[in-house]
């Protein structure tokens, strides 16, 4: 096995974000416990651990701890709900999705209709009314922000808009939750789901969803357990049994750092960096192209380069080499800011790109 390589420049959030040492060491601790006497520490996390975490979540998101549950991750938990419709739905999906919201419809044979963006990035609001007074849709199933572009929807505008036509509105918040603030409260969405090894910062094998109540009474869980039955009519009841409970350590303390740090902070810091990047870039237009435009209105804190080369060879293994950690796929280069990163950072990214050039 060749030996780890510390990156200088670890621009991939997008694609796993970096777990901390208190997480590491809270989780650690736990799991320690279960080498020791494994059923009087599974006890002791249930009764104390488990409704502090779910507290907790309740907490930053904002809402009542009865609208969530912990889900191992997004396919997981939109399977599920798909499962639990009634069939006859029709649905409105975006034709570039992850395909992990769009996939279980299909698979599931549901009337599907398809909103595409304009120009490569953009997707207007607009776009998706025209298909609403088309046709007439159930549920709205897309992402808060694009995998592909880094495209910030603009989820108030399309909750407001899938209330005035009494469309159901599900969000996939994987590529957002912990970096964007979510005001669930405001927003009136009907149903949140996010995996949380990305911008929350807690590894593999948990997530979260939330519920709005009239969509619980909607549509109760069709697959269940034993949470379906001991928490009837709640986001729990959705909610499977063997809880990642190292998974959910993990989640707990970016809570609690995201918390101290404030989402509102974190969003900022994390979009003066994207600018920074968009400003660096822009002088290099005629040579690098990216997805969308040199702004950060409508962007989270991804920014999608097309993948070139030229005597210096493919300018994705040039990073890579450089010790430049993006996401190299498809043909393009994923480059994607959080909290931890330095501003000096960009810079590095930068001066990388000049020398690439040269």
């Amino acid at each position: 096995m060749e030996p780890q390589i510390v990156p200088k420049a670890y621009l991939n959030t997008a694609g796993c974000g970096i777990i901390s040492k208190a997480s590491l060491q809270t989780a650690a601790e736990i799991y320690n416990d279960f080498a020791i006497n494994s059923s009087t520490r599974s006890e002791l996390w249930r009764e104390k651990e488990e409704p502090l975490y779910r507290k907790t979540l309740a907490t930053f998101l904002g809402v009542d701890e009865q609208r969530l549950a912990f889900i191992p991750n997004f396919s997981y938990a939109m399977n599920i709900l798909v499962q639990s419709l009634k069939g006859d739905e029709s649905i409105l999906l975006y034709q570039n999705d992850y395909p992990s919201i769009t996939a279980p419809f299909i698979q599931n044979g549901f009337k599907v209709q398809w909103v595409e963006r304009t120009d490569g990035f953009y997707l207007s609001v607009e776009s998706v009314e025209k298909i609403f007074k088309e046709h007439t849709i159930d549920i709205l199933a897309i992402g808060h922000v694009q995998w592909q572009t880094g495209f910030k929807t603009d989820i108030a505008a399309l909750s407001a808009l899938c209330k005035q036509y009494q469309v159901k509105l599900v969000v996939d918040a994987t590529q957002s939750l912990g970096a964007i603030p979510i005001a669930m409260q405001e927003l009136g969405i009907d149903v949140l789901i996010a995996s949380n090894y990305k911008w929350m910062n807690s590894g593999f094998g948990n997530g979260i969803i939330y519920f709005d109540p009239s969509f619980l009474v909607q549509y109760p869980p069709v697959i269940t357990g034993a949470s379906s039955l001991d928490f009837k009519g709640t986001a729990r009841s959705y909610e499977p049994g063997g809880l990642n409970i190292y998974g959910l350590a993990l989640l707990y303390e970016a809570l609690l750092e995201k918390m101290e740090i404030g989402i509102d902070r974190i969003y900022q810091h994390n979009m003066r960096l994207t600018k920074s990047l968009l400003d660096g870039l822009v002088t290099h237009k005629e040579k690098i192209e990216i997805v969308g435009d040199y702004t950060i209105q409508n962007r989270a804190s991804i920014v999608v380069l097309k993948e070139i080369s030229n005597h210096n060879g493919s300018l994705g293994a040039y990073l890579a080499k450089q010790g430049i950690i993006v996401t190299n796929r498809a043909g393009t280069l994923r480059v994607s800011m959080h909290f931890y990163n330095k501003a000096e950072e960009i810079g590095y990214f930068l001066e990388v790109i000049e020398s690439w050039l040269k």
